[in-house]
Order: structure tokens, then sequence, then C-alpha cells
């Protein structure tokens, strides 16, 4: 902007008594940097003509420096410019010389040198961190220098109206700043500085960048349960990033994963719980910092296997089964089940139980004298886990007797013994035990051992009384408990009379019935003994023990003592017979040969 000022300068001059006036301005003159001044030195007409057109001179000082002499003729005009800002301040002086005397008659005007504002920032493109305080230089000129409150700021086009942003302008030249206070990345943006005067106003354009760390508007949860087998997806993307990530960095429990990264996203395909689960961490950088994400991911599975199971046998029919619970739960929350399996060629059995500890008896199906394997197994909601495996054996046990039954036979009373099992050892007897409280003859109880293992066994009573009757079987382990049978009563028989009896028979038959009572009661006697004797010898292997024997029965033993039937007397009168084992098994001796032991 060119601006031309016209000084009429107007000068007194005296010559030959004729004094004449140079007209020019008093005090500063303003022009505007970049403008011309013109000056039009005259007189008023009172000097001779001749004098002044040919001797009129312009000199022109800047502070005090002469910067131009011109010789000028009356009245002629002359133009200074451009104006610069080294003019400011300098004077214009106007000689007008008389010769040949050289007189001179001087006028002078100073000039002010105005100049538009001008904003320079030291940058025009500035980064700044978020959260930081901003500051930029400003180099600002100008005549007259501006103020403050004459700066305008407006970003991206709308005026500013924050506190937070504001323009300082010092008293001199470079002295100025524009200022953010903890800057959000929402002041990013073109700024215009607008500097008014009333010369003119000075613009200033510059961008700022308010750059961040990287920021996720959601991250994932502390904890993900994710099913074995299926997969897992690790998002590492932020929703908001200035300047964008550089770099992306996944890790496990501390240890570095590259497999499966593709950018931010990592995926993990076929989880298993022993090498997926575990703590997930994201570092996601760029030039500003790094933020890190993490995730614990629970792989659901089923447990591990039940630890230190062990078995301890207690009897034949009892097993204590004890084990840890399983070092890995499989992330359930809920109590484990364990399936127990107890197996071997021909048992199975399967149950569940929520404790770690078990007593198998034979209620469950434990029997002696074989051998089990044992399998336990953990389970959760997700699953059954692997089996812990082991093994045992029970031992052999005394015989258990199922059940006995029993039935009269005149003067004998069979009972047939069935045996749940002979505890893994033969039998080596049964003894029988019989309580009758009703008779004279069975006053107290009578023991009775069977060596001769075979049922049904045959035991002497007498007819017309009440028994109870006890039963154990015994092998090389012990004696097994207790059966008793129901209690039986034998009924007395009753003889019929003879009707075709009369008065001459009777009495012949009391006569002769006295006669011969004696002997056929003798020879019965001896004869019932004698077989007695071999029959017990022959089938049973047994031998008596008899309260009190007769001559004859002396003889019979004699004869039985031959075939290795032993009779001894017991101390004991008043009880009958009582059969004692002599030790011998029989051997491969069927049902059809075993019959019942009679007495005659």
């Amino acid at each position: 902007m060119n601006s031309v000022l016209v000084l009429q300068i107007v000068s007194t001059l005296i010559s030959s008594g004729v004094i004449g006036q140079m007209i020019f301005p008093s005090g500063p003159v303003d022009v505007l940097e970049g403008g011309t001044v013109s000056f039009n030195c005259t007189s008023d007409g009172s000097v001779q003509e001749d004098i002044l057109s040919q001797f009129n001179r312009l000199d022109i000082f800047a502070n005090q420096n002469l910067l131009v002499v011109t010789a000028i003729p009356d009245g002629a005009a002359f133009t200074f410019g451009p104006v610069t800002v080294d003019h400011d301040g300098g004077r214009l002086r106007c000689d007008f010389i008389l010769l040949p005397m050289e007189s001179r008659f001087t006028d002078e005007i100073i000039l002010n040198v105005l100049i538009l504002p001008v904003v320079t920032p030291n940058s025009t493109d500035t980064t700044v961190v978020e959260e930081m305080d901003l500051e930029i230089p400003l180099t600002i000129t100008g005549n007259p220098f501006p103020l403050s409150t004459n700066a305008a700021i407006t970003k991206d086009g709308v005026t500013v109206q924050d506190d937070r942003i504001t323009v300082n302008i010092g008293s001199g030249n470079g002295a100025s700043t524009f200022r953010i206070q903890n800057v959000i990345r929402t002041d990013s943006g073109s700024y215009t500085l607008n500097v008014t005067t009333t010369v003119g106003s000075g613009l200033a354009v510059f961008n700022l960048d308010v750059q961040y760390k990287p920021e996720f508007a959601s991250v994932p949860p502390s904890m993900q349960s994710v099913k074995a087998s299926n997969t897992f997806t690790f998002n590492c993307t932020p929703s908001a990033a200035n300047p964008p990530p550089s770099s992306y960095v996944f890790e496990r429990d501390g240890a570095g994963i590259t497999e499966g990264v593709s950018g931010s996203i990592l995926t993990v395909s076929s989880l298993q719980r022993s090498e997926n689960s575990g703590n997930y961490t994201c570092t996601v950088t760029n030039d500003v910092g790094s933020v890190t994400i993490a995730t614990y991911v629970n792989v659901l599975a089923p447990p591990t296997a039940p630890r230190q199971l062990m078995s301890a046998v207690s009897g034949a029919f009892t097993v204590v089964l004890n084990w840890d619970q399983p070092l890995d739960n499989g992330g359930s929350s809920q109590p484990l089940l364990y399936s127990v399996r107890v197996t071997n060629d021909t048992f199975n059995m399967s149950f569940n139980s929520t404790s770690t500890r078990l007593t198998l008896t034979m209620g469950s199906g434990i029997w002696h004298s074989t051998m089990y394997t044992v399998t336990v197994s953990a389970e959760n909601e997700y699953g059954i886990g692997p089996p812990s495996v082991t093994d045992f054996t029970t031992v052999d046990s005394t015989p258990i007797i199922e059940s006995i039954s029993t039935e009269s036979l005149s003067l004998t009373l069979s009972l047939d013994v069935v045996l749940l099992t002979d505890g893994g050892r033969m039998v080596d007897n049964y003894t029988i035990a019989l309580t009758s409280s009703s008779s004279s003859q069975y006053n107290t109880t009578v023991i009775i051992v069977f060596s001769d293992i075979e049922s049904p066994f045959s035991v002497p009573v007498s007819q017309g009384e009440t028994y109870s009757v006890t039963v154990t079987a015994a092998n090389s382990v012990g004696e097994s408990d207790p059966v008793t049978a129901t209690t039986v009563t034998l009924e007395q028989p009753v003889t019929p009379p003879d009707e075709t009896s009369n008065t001459v028979g009777v009495a012949v038959g009391m006569v002769l019935g006295g006669f011969l009572f004696g002997v056929l009661i003798t020879a019965a006697s001896m004869i019932g003994i004698y077989f007695c004797c071999i029959k017990c010898c022959h089938r049973n292997n047994s031998h008596y023990s008899v309260n009190k024997m007769s001559k004859e029965q002396e003889t019979v033993y004699e004869e039985c003592a031959l075939k290795d039937v032993k009779i001894e007397a017991n101390p004991s009168y008043g009880v009958p017979p009582q059969l004692v084992s002599s030790g011998r098994e029989q051997k491969g001796q069927s049902a059809k040969d075993s019959k019942e032991t009679e007495y005659l």
C-alpha cells in the first residue's frame, strides 16, 4: 500500500529588504511504510524570480544523515520514497540558498513511518502431546505496536472462546507468545491469529497437531472362560491413537506370542487347558507412548486325574480307597464328582461319589480271595478327566453259611447246610449245637462236630422234644458266624392197639415174653451198637464218646477198634453220645455217599 503525502513548504526569505515566507507543516508527519512523500518548496513570491529559480536546493536528512541533495526550481514538487522503517524519525529539510550571498533559509519536518502489524510464529506446524502446556513464540512488528487486546484467535474458522487459549503480546518485537494450557486432543486444528492496529491488520496462520498414546473405549474382561477345543480371539485395536500405533506385542504369562497374530488381533484355536490357559496381555505402542490391556483366559476342561489313589485291604470283604483331589479341577466352580469303577474278569461295579474316601464291603460286591482293579476319574460339568488306576486283592475268609434247613426223621434230625462261600479255603468241619430245655436227656447244649463236609448231616435226637439248632463251619482261617435254624419239635409216635388179640394170646404172650425179653434185648443191643459203629466208621470216619458201656458194648468196641472207630467214655453221665472230629477230611465223596448217621 503506497501513500503520497504532499508537503507544502513556505519559507521566509530575506533579500534586499524584502521578506518572504516558507510554508512548512509543523510536527511529525505519518508516512506508511513503503509510501512516498512529496515536497513542494515554494516561496510567497516576494523573492526575485531569477534568484529562486536558479539557486533553490532541497536537502533530505534521515536521522541526521544527509540522504539527498537536490537542486530544484522554485515551486517545483519533489517526491521522496519509498519510505522504509529506516526513515522512521528522519528529518526532511528544505533549504533555500541565495547566491551569491549564500544566504540560507531552512525549514524541516520529522517523518513518522507507519508499519502494518506482522505476526510470525516460529513454526507453522506444531505438534504437542495431550495434557501438556503449549507455548509458541511469536514475532510481532508494527507501528504503532499492537496490544494484546487487539488480537483475535480462530480455529478452523470458528472464534476461540476458551480461557486456556491466549495470545500474549510483549512490549517489543519477539516477546509475544501463543499459549494453550493443558492441551486436549480437540485442540488440534488450524489456527488464525489476527492482530489489528490503526494502520491495519496482520494475520498469522499455523497448524496444531495434538498427539496422544493409544486408548481403548472398552477393554476385555479381567477373566474369560472358554471351553476346551473352542477358539479365543484377543482384539487389541485401540479406539483412538495419534499417531497410529507402530507395534502390537502379545504375551501369555510373560512369554511372547507370534503364532496366530495378525496386526492387532490374536486368534488361538483348539484351546487346551494346560497349554492355553493364562494371563494374556497386549501392548500397543505409538510415538507418544504405550498402553497394555490384559485378560485371563480360563480354558474350561475336564479335571486332571485324581492323585495318590491307594487301596487298603481290611479283611476278606473290606477295602478302603483313598485319593487326593486332582491337581486341576478344570476350571469348575462346582464340587467334583468322582466316577469309581471296580472290575475283574467276572465283576464290574460302577458308582459315583463326592468323597475322596470310600469303604467297599461285601454289600458292595467285594469278595474274598479276589483281585480287583479300581479306576477313579474326576468329573465336572465339562466332562470326565483321565483315570487313576490301582489294584488290590482281598484275603481268604472264614466260611459263610447262607442257610440251613432241617427235616425230622424218626430218631434223627437231618440238617442241610448251604454255604455262601468256603472263604477261599476247604472247610475242615461243621459244628452243630443242639439245645433242648424240655428233655431230661438233652438238658444242656450238645456240640456235634462233623469232619465230613458233605451236607446234609444226621443228628440223633429224641422224639417229642423241641430243639434249637445252631451251625458253624470252620476252615484254616477260622470259624464262621453261627446260623440258627428255626426251632424244631419232633412228635412222640403213637402205637395203635392190636384188635385181633385175645385173652389166650395175651396170656401166652406174657409168659413167653418174659422169657424172651431179656435175650432179645441183649442181642439187639449188641447188634445195634455193632452196626452203628461200623456205619459211622465207614461213612463218617468219626468216633463216639459214650457215657457208659455195658459188657456187650465193650465187646463191640473191641471189634470197632479193629475198624479204626474209637469209643471214649464221657465222664459226664446223662449226656447222649457226642461226635468228635477224627481230623480226617473226606475228599471226593459225593452227596449220595454222605447219608445220615443213625443211632439204633
